[in-house]
């Protein structure tokens, strides 16, 4: 399937027990009618770029488990089931794994090492793996032995230690561009692209989806919004994510996408 061109997605409703889930962030305990709302709001942002949208139950013995991304990672013939960093999360992935089991799709597992889905971008036939606080060498290094058995492709990304996961400072948006965080701009490994950079002010709009020809973006970067409206894109949709960067979240990192 070529890149964005995506037609479903999966997502999972916020628990009561979301603000007691991990973060590093000082902007205070998420509201939670607050949360459910916007977390509404996104899955209607998806359905109007066409989207199929599969909305998961609530799981309150897991409070990061809306953050549905790090737990696996879609690739048209196959899911990989990952291993999370944080081990409060790793009983996540037998949701995962009973989930594509019920519809009869292929799965591949970590069994070593440490690997979040938030530090994987998926480029056609090519898979980038960021080294975070989540993902270990142990746990790319396994899914490259995977990723070769499948015919991909695969780089390993250092990202910057302020950042939690490569998708917080890295996205690509079509036409062989990457929105950066500066702190990206000039890593190597990413020279082949073209690059837009958010400032360091509106850092958190790194964190974008393209879903064809919609982009999806965090409410409060005016600057990177000018910038994507020269752009040839058909919408660009703001969406105020607010309870959810009091997590650590993001746009992405709220649904699986195939």
């Amino acid at each position: 399937m070529p890149l964005g061109l995506y037609t479903k997605a999966i997502v999972r409703r916020p628990s009561a027990s979301f603000v007691n889930g991990l973060t590093r962030s000082e902007l205070g305990p998420p509201d939670m009618e607050l949360a459910l709302a916007q977390h509404r709001t996104y899955v209607g942002a998806l359905e109007d770029c066409n989207l199929m949208v599969q909305e998961l139950e609530a799981k309150e013995e897991f409070p990061d488990s809306t953050f549905i991304e790090d737990t696996a990672v879609m690739f048209p013939d196959f899911a990989l089931i990952t291993r999370p960093g944080a081990e409060s999360r790793r009983g996540e992935v037998e949701l995962m794994k009973r989930l594509f089991g019920r519809i009869g799709f292929p799965c591949e597992t970590i069994d070593s090492g440490t690997l979040d889905g938030g530090d994987v971008i998926v480029l056609d036939d090519h898979v980038y793996i960021g080294l975070s606080k989540r993902t270990n060498s142990g746990g790319a290094r396994t899914f490259g032995r995977i990723l070769d058995n499948h015919g991909y492709k695969w780089t390993v990304v250092p990202i910057p230690n302020e950042a939690l996961h490569l998708r917080e400072v890295v996205n690509y948006i079509g036409n062989r561009i990457l929105v950066c965080a500066p702190s990206m701009a000039m890593r190597n490994e990413l020279e082949s692209f073209d690059k837009l950079i958010v400032p360091d002010d509106e850092a958190h709009c790194a964190n974008m989806l393209a879903i064809g020809d919609n982009v999806l973006i965090p409410m409060g970067a005016p600057k990177t919004l000018k910038k994507l409206s020269r752009m040839n894109y058909k919408r660009i949709i703001e969406l105020d994510i607010s309870e959810f960067q009091k997590m650590d979240g993001g746009l992405t990192c709220l649904s699986l996408r195939s």
